[in-house]
């Protein structure tokens, strides 16, 4: 485990930041949140208080990298490992689809290759959130360590929905799989470990539907290996890039407690 620095600590109140002027010494494992736990107790006597803790260290997918930081819920005692994604990709194959798109084509579940149609080469595209960024949607990984339970979730700075992708259950957690273990690291080695497995796997048709799909292809598919999925059909109402892609996700309805860290982070982003 690494030993890091924390710093920017601060409570989020009615909107405001309000620095603690923490700087703590210690090793990113369960024990250290005990701390962090009588520190927010002793802080805040009223409310509902949030400790944010700014870039604890890096998610690496392939060459890029994003900062992960810990949202702490100091009244429910839950922390939340988050990090903004700088691509999705889906270990899968990719088939035309009737307008001539590469498409993604998950196996059914337990399923090996495909060979009903013609197929291109697995794990083939990242699809670049930079665009969705763009467009005002940003696509995060949230990780509760206690139960190692991550939710990819597509969150603007007033919404939050979910991408139209299999594996991920209608609450936004993501099926991992009866044999998944992330290991007893601390809170970085848990997130890479639990995120970059998932992404790595191979994607299969379970808790997909023809709803989901319908709109998987129109918002991740390509052409000639170039993203495509921001390209509106030309007979359609030209809408924003924005609206355009919040027609292509699916609103839900988050815990009380997954509630609280979206709301934490559209602060941020607003």
């Amino acid at each position: 485990m690494t030993t890091q620095l924390l710093q920017n600590v601060y409570q989020i109140r009615n909107g405001d930041a309000i620095p603690l002027k923490v700087e703590v010494q210690t090793e990113l494992a369960d024990s250290s949140f005990q701390d962090l736990y009588a520190l927010g107790m002793a802080k805040f006597e009223q409310g509902r208080p949030f400790i944010h803790i700014n870039s604890v260290g890096c998610l690496r997918m392939g060459e890029a990298t994003r900062f992960v930081d810990v949202y702490y819920d100091v009244k429910r005692d839950q922390r939340w490992a988050v990090a903004q994604l700088p691509h999705l990709h889906f270990k899968t194959m990719y088939a035309l689809d009737e307008d001539g798109f590469e498409v993604p084509s998950f196996p059914p579940s337990g399923a090996g290759a495909l060979s009903a149609v013609a197929m291109m080469a697995e794990d083939m595209y990242e699809v670049p959130l930079n665009l969705f960024e763009n467009a005002g949607w940003y696509v995060y990984a949230l990780l509760q360590p206690r139960t190692t339970e991550v939710y990819i979730l597509a969150i603007s700075p007033d919404e939050c929905m979910l991408l139209p992708i299999p594996n991920q259950y209608d609450s936004g957690k993501m099926c991992m799989g009866a044999q998944f273990e992330p290991g007893i690291e601390g809170l970085l080695e848990r997130m890479s470990n639990t995120v970059e497995s998932f992404l790595a796997s191979l994607w299969n048709q379970d808790l997909y539907s023809d709803y989901k799909q319908s709109r998987m292809q129109k918002l991740f598919r390509f052409k000639d290996g170039v993203y495509q999925g921001l390209r509106q059909p030309e007979d359609s109402d030209i809408m924003s890039s924005y609206d355009y892609i919040k027609s292509l996700l699916i609103g839900f309805g988050p815990n009380q407690a997954l509630t609280a860290v979206i709301e934490e982070i559209q602060k941020e982003l607003r």
